[in-house]
């Protein structure tokens, strides 16, 4: 099987930004056997100096989108803050619905492909090097810190929550 980096990429963020739509039910669920407002929680964060949990949704959103966007050479759509559950569920939705707007012939040549970057002004990365040293490892780090927060808070997010759904293979005898 040719795996090629769409294959990796695209549809994995897509499935994790999936799940992380998942985790709002499990909020609801947790907020009302406590009696509190579910919005409480958007404003959760793990330390002082951290986004909290309605910026941090909207970080692992915007990654997704910018990464597979820098690398098909497509622009990310512009998305408002999103302030409340609703509009952080249809900001997920938007995301989603650009990675899927992709094709894998949108990212021809992205190993080479210059990846700037805007905290280093002037400076580039390489498409493999931006997708490797920043695009996955900066996604992963903000969506697991939504998932971390949530867990603080008594939220029952678990493992699989975070996976995502697995699609296992039966072994041929």
């Amino acid at each position: 099987m040719n795996c090629e980096m769409y294959d990796i990429v695209v549809p994995e963020f897509a499935k994790l930004l999936e799940a992380m739509t998942g985790y709002f039910s499990k909020a609801a669920q947790h907020a009302d056997q406590k009696k509190y407002d579910v919005n409480n929680l958007l404003t959760g964060r793990l330390a002082p100096d951290q986004y909290s949990l309605a910026k941090q949704i909207q970080v692992t959103c915007f990654l997704a989108e910018e990464c597979v966007g820098r690398l098909s050479g497509k622009r990310a759509p512009e998305s408002p803050e999103a302030k409340t559950i609703p509009e952080l569920k249809a900001r997920i939705e938007k995301s989603i619905a650009f990675l899927r707007s992709l094709d894998r012939s949108d990212f021809q040549g992205w190993e080479e492909r210059p990846a700037d970057i805007f905290f280093a002004p002037g400076k580039y990365l390489p498409g493999a090097q931006y997708l490797t040293q920043l695009g996955i490892p900066n996604f992963y780090f903000h969506l697991v810190t939504v998932y971390s927060i949530l867990r603080q808070n008594g939220v029952d997010v678990g493992k699989l929550d975070y996976l995502g759904p697995l699609q296992f293979l039966d072994k041929k005898a």
